[in-house]
C-alpha cells in the first residue's frame, strides 16, 4: 500500500478527526480538507469520494495500527511485556476502530475493507507472540503450538471485540490485567 503525501494527509486528517471524536455521518469533505491543510478540490484530485476517502482511511488505519503494535511489540523483549503491548494498542486505538468499522456497517463507506486483513494482522501478531513465548519456555511445556495459537487468537481477538465494539468494556486498566490474567491461565 503506497499513498503519496497529499494522500497521506487526507487520510491522517480523517484518522485525527475520528479520533477527536468527530461524528462519521456528518462528516465533511470540507472539514477533511481543513484539517489537512488543503482545498476541498485537491481532495478530489485523489480521491473520487467520501467513501472512497472513509474507506481508504480504513485500510491505511489497520496498517498504521498494525505497524505501532509491531512498533510497540519491538520495545519489549519478554512474551508478557509484548502481550501487554499488544493490549495497550488495541485499548488505545478502540475509539478509532469503533468508528472505522461501524461506518461500513453502516453504509457510510464502501464496502471493500477485507476482514481478511485484519484477521491478517492478528495472525502475525500471535505468530510473533508465540515464538517469543515458546523461546522462552513460557508456554506450558504439555501444549501444543495449536493449541496456543488457537487460545491467543481467542483472548486476542475476543479482547479487541470487546474494546472496539464496547461490549461490557471494564476499565481499561482492568480489562488488560485480565486479558493477560486469562493468557497466563491458559498458556503458562
Amino acid at each position: 500500500m503506497t499513498y503519496n503525501e497529499k494522500e497521506l494527509g487526507v487520510l491522517e486528517a480523517v484518522l485525527e478527526l475520528l479520533k477527536a471524536g468527530a461524528d462519521l455521518a456528518g462528516l465533511k469533505v470540507a472539514d477533511i480538507a481543513e484539517k489537512a491543510n488543503m482545498g476541498k478540490g485537491t481532495i478530489y484530485e485523489y480521491f473520487s469520494s467520501k467513501e472512497e476517502i472513509l474507506s481508504k482511511a480504513r485500510e491505511y488505519g489497520l496498517y498504521q495500527w498494525n505497524s505501532n503494535m509491531e512498533g510497540k511489540m519491538a520495545e519489549e523483549y519478554s512474551f508478557m511485556g509484548k502481550l501487554e503491548a499488544v493490549f495497550t494498542s488495541i485499548i488505545q486505538e478502540s475509539s478509532s476502530w469503533r468508528v472505522l468499522l461501524r461506518a461500513g456497517n453502516m453504509g457510510i463507506c464502501e464496502t471493500d475493507f477485507s476482514r481478511d486483513k485484519v484477521a491478517e494482522g492478528l495472525r502475525a501478531i500471535v505468530d510473533r507472540l508465540l515464538s517469543v513465548a515458546f523461546g522462552e519456555g513460557a508456554v506450558r511445556a504439555e501444549l501444543d503450538r495449536a493449541y496456543a495459537y488457537s487460545a491467543l487468537i481467542y483472548i486476542i481477538g475476543g479482547f479487541c471485540m470487546m474494546c472496539v465494539f464496547d461490549y461490557g468494556m471494564q476499565e481499561p486498566a482492568l480489562a488488560k490485567a485480565h486479558a493477560v490474567q486469562l493468557t497466563c491461565a491458559t498458556l503458562c
